[in-house]
């Protein structure tokens, strides 16, 4: 029964990251991690960091979830809708990024 308890609290937690990250004012990329940012503006209050580590194989991608400095165990299914959803955003940030206006206009007329 534990296992399962496990699994579905697992399968929550992904859910509202997920959620999370669908919104943009929720979320920061900060060297090559994403933080979601907490509900309260609160300077005490708890991030949580999520990692994805490159492997040769992009199948074998580890995704980290991290709560105060500790992991969190996650199922494989789980794992895999949230390292997809990661990559979304990241992938959405850097088209964003690369057709965002340069920020110096004023020496390209000249």
């Amino acid at each position: 029964m534990r296992l399962f308890r496990a699994r579905w609290r697992a399968r929550l937690l992904v859910r509202t990251l997920i959620g999370k990250l669908s919104r943009p004012s929720d979320f920061a990329l900060v060297d090559g991690d994403v933080i979601i940012k907490p509900v309260s503006d609160d300077e005490m209050a708890e991030i949580v960091t999520i990692n994805i580590v490159r492997r040769r194989l992009r199948l074998l991608d580890s995704i980290y979830v991290r709560y105060c400095g500790l992991d969190i165990w996650l199922p494989l299914l789980a794992r895999l809708r949230l390292r997809r959803a990661v990559r979304c955003v990241v992938a959405e940030e850097t088209q964003q990024s690369l057709l965002a206006p340069p920020e110096d206009t004023e020496d390209l007329g000249r």
